[in-house]
């Protein structure tokens, strides 16, 4: 928030934003973090590289539609 007269605090606007964004982070990674070894505890290897496998092919398909996705809004931003 900028005061009148005073010059905007850039450090603490920072370091609000970088502790709320690693608190939103935290269960996510650990979930990805955990995941293979719970499983792997639970099912066994096979289960595992199975799971990795799947994760691949479907992190290909994100990134191919992202892609995608990506040049459409580039050419519709020109049009705004």
């Amino acid at each position: 928030m900028i005061k009148e007269g005073k010059p905007a605090d850039h450090e603490t606007f920072v370091s609000s934003l970088t502790i709320a964004s690693l608190k939103l982070v935290a269960v996510p990674a650990c979930i990805i973090i955990l995941s293979p070894i719970i499983w792997g505890v639970l099912l066994g290897f096979r289960f595992v590289s199975g799971m990795i496998a799947g994760c691949i092919v479907a992190g290909i398909q994100i990134g191919f539609a992202n892609s995608n996705s990506g040049g459409v809004w580039c050419n519709t931003s020109r049009y705004v």
